[in-house]
Formats: C-alpha cells, structure tokens, sequence
C-alpha cells in the first residue's frame, strides 16, 4: 500500500462540492448520537413519528452523505461494544467463577472426609464385633475340650459315669477341701473333728479336751481326769493349759488312797516354718509343777520345765502322717524327805499315723526316754485309734504299754487313755 501524500485529505474535501451548512450534519453531533444510540440500546431518533407539518413547504430533498475516507469510516466502529444494564464484566464473571470452584472443591473435600470417617468408623466397630466373637468363641471352645477331657478321664478310670459328672466334681472338691484342711492342720480329721495326741503343738483351732486315764505301777495305781483348753494366737503361736485332778489308791506302796490337783501344765507353742510348707515345724516350751495341793507325795514337790521340737508332714495323697515330737525334761527343787525322783531326760518321739477309712486313723506312738540323772534307756509303745463324732467332737482311745523290764519298772506297767475333744 503505497502512502498517501500529506495533503491529500484536504484536497479530497475540497474537491467534493459540499451542500450549504444547514443541511450538512456535524460529525461531531453525528458521533454523539451514534454513542448515545448504543448506550440506550436504541437506534438515534427512534420513537413516535413527529405528526406532519403542512405550513412549511416540503423540504427540499437531503444532499447525498459525503463519503468519508477509511479511516474516518472507521473511527466510530472502534468504539467499545455497548453494556446492557445487570451484565457482568470479564474480571467480575473470572471472581465468580473462581469462588464457585473454591467452593465446589471445599465441599467435596468436606465430603471425603466424612466418607472416610464414616469407614473408619464402620471398620473399627466391625473390627471390634468380630474381635469379641472370637474370644467368647475361644473361651467356649476351652471350656468345651476341658469338660470333654475331665469326663473321659473320669469314664476312663472308671469313677463315675459321664452322666454323674457334677456330682464327681463336687466330691472330688470335698475331698481336696478336707486334704486341704488336713494338710494346714495335722490335729483334725478331714471333718475337723478328730482329737489331738497328747502332746502335739499343733493348735490351729480352739479346742477343749477332756481325757481320762489309768496308771498301773509296780507299787502303786492312780486314774486322772485331765481338762485341757488351747487355742491359737498372733501369728502361728498357741497356748494350752492342762488341769489334771489325780485319785490314788496307794502311794509309795501304802495303803493310803489321796485325791487332788497336780501337774498342771502351762505350754506356749509356735510355728517356726512358713505356712505353706510342706514340713511343719513348731517349738514349744511348758512349765509344770508337780506338787499336789492335798499330799505333797504326789509330785515330790518338784517343777519341771520342758523345751520340745516337733516336724510333721503328710505323705501319699494326705493317708500318712509322720510327726517327730522331741522334747528334753529337767526337774528341781525335789522333796529330799520324801523321795529322790528327779527328771533329766530327752524323749525323741516318733509318731506315725494312717487313714484307714475318711473317719477312721489309727496311731503308734513310739517314746524312747534317755534318763541323764540314772544313765538309762528305755521306751513304751501306745496305740492310738480316733474317730470324728457329730463333726465337732473327736473321739480318742489309746492303750501303752512297756518296751523292756526297766521301762516297767520306771515308768508304768500299763496305761489307758480316753479323750473326748470339741473343736470351735
């Protein structure tokens, strides 16, 4: 395109004979209409038709429109687009738009995140459900195969039917209760009745006694009736305290019968091993004064003291009991006018006992006595059988007897024991 020179617009207008200027519109008012004509949205002098006027003479008719160059043509085409009233620009409908993704986006993370919850939730609690059925499904197999077992143990041995089984149960407990209570106690039965021996420590209950005995000598007999009351206290001791009231029909070989108190004895015992222990071991120590309160030939007016070790246990299913009861006696202060009796002796006891049926224990009882003041030996021999009577009371019958003619001569030709205990 080859360029225009510089004056040739002005030459243009020149050439082109231009009408009078009443007739010719300015273009600036040209402009002015066409900008307000967009920005109306109506085209320029629309409207209702002005009515004919018929006093003027008709207009003459209108010159024909100059033609403009390009680029004056073109300058009211450059002119923005117009704006209709409640659209929105480019910049306000961007904002838009991006708000509604923002929270397009911030609802759909919200729902993920409820989603997700709820799944979690929902697995936890089926998590839990299945957890909890497992166990209660494990224990119920458990106990299912412990029961299966016991009771074909129990067919198989040939005890009790499969059917009976609870009543196999209940008894197996009874008797391990009473294995039990015959284990902490070696003094009771498996009722908790049966009666002490003389002189065992063991005292776990309170217990009142009552025993009679009779002692034939070489020169002489007596019967003794002998109260007895011991009972537990602090932890592992006891205490017992025996009132014997003897009847002699001779003393010394004369005939002279005397009735009264002697030898009563005060004994404090306590349990020196743990309580569970299989060997029980229990130290004890008793006071006694020999002086009849009637005749003072009955005891030769002498004390003595007695220190005692005894070790117990059962064996074979609690059906054997083995007791060692080892005591050492020392006497003084001896009526010389009287007679030289004197104790200082050690007496290593050894007891033995079986169950020969639930209520039913049979017992030997072997004393060997070492006499210090005579440098001799010799022992007795006492059977013992016990019941339980009406599951409080115990009944005891024991009979001793001599090893050796020395043992006559120094301690007794015979001696029968009844005793009758109650236990609290």
């Amino acid at each position: 395109m080859t360029p225009r020179p510089r004056f040739a617009r002005a030459r243009y207008l020149r050439a082109v004979p231009t009408p009078t200027r009443r007739a010719r519109p300015p273009i600036l008012a040209l402009a002015l209409a066409a900008a307000t004509a967009c920005g109306t949205g109506r085209e320029p002098n629309a409207g209702t038709p002005a009515p004919p006027d018929t006093t003027r003479a008709p207009a003459p008719a209108p010159a024909p429109a100059p033609v403009l160059p390009p680029a004056v043509a073109a300058a009211p085409a450059a002119a923005a687009p117009p704006r209709h009233q409640g659209a929105l620009t480019a910049r306000e409908r961007f904002v838009r738009d991006s708000i509604a993704r923002a929270a397009f986006v911030r609802d759909s993370l919200a729902r993920d995140v409820f989603v997700r919850d709820s799944l979690a939730r929902e697995a936890f609690v089926t998590d839990s459900l299945r957890l909890a059925a497992a166990r209660r499904d494990s224990l119920a197999r458990a106990e299912f195969v412990r029961d299966s077992l016991r009771q074909d143990s129990l067919a198989r041995a040939g005890r009790a039917p499969r059917e009976d089984y609870a009543a196999v149960v209940a008894a197996r407990a009874a008797k391990d209760s009473a294995a039990i209570e015959a284990r902490a106690d070696s003094l009771y039965g498996p009722d908790g009745a049966m009666p002490r021996i003389e002189g065992d420590p063991n005292i776990s209950r309170p217990t009142v006694a009552l025993s009679f005995q009779y002692v034939s000598q070489v020169h002489d007999m007596y019967s003794q009736i002998t109260a007895s009351y011991g009972r537990p206290f602090w932890d592992g001791g006891s205490w017992e305290i025996d009132v014997p009231v003897q009847h002699w029909d001779s003393v010394g070989g004369a005939p002279k019968s005397v009735t009264g108190l002697a030898n009563i004895t005060l004994t404090v015992n306590k349990r020196i091993s743990s309580r569970d222990a299989a060997w029980r071991q229990i130290a004890s120590f008793a006071l006694q004064p020999q002086t009849g309160l009637v005749d003072k030939s009955i005891g030769n007016d002498q004390w003595i003291a007695t220190a005692q070790y005894a070790i117990s246990r059962w064996f074979a299913d609690d059906r054997f009991h083995f007791r060692s009861i080892t005591y050492y006696q020392y006497g003084w202060w001896v009526d010389q006018t009287n007679g030289t009796k004197q104790k200082n002796q050690l007496v290593p006891r050894l007891v033995f006992t079986g169950r020969v049926t639930p209520k039913i224990d049979l017992t030997a009882d072997l004393r060997p006595r070492i006499d210090f003041t005579r440098d001799l030996f010799y022992s007795t021999l006492m059977f013992m059988g016990s019941t339980p009577v009406a599951q409080v009371y115990g009944l005891q019958f024991g009979y001793e007897f001599p090893l050796s003619e020395t043992a006559k001569q120094k301690v007794e030709k015979e001696k029968f024991v009844l005793t009758l205990s109650r236990t609290f």
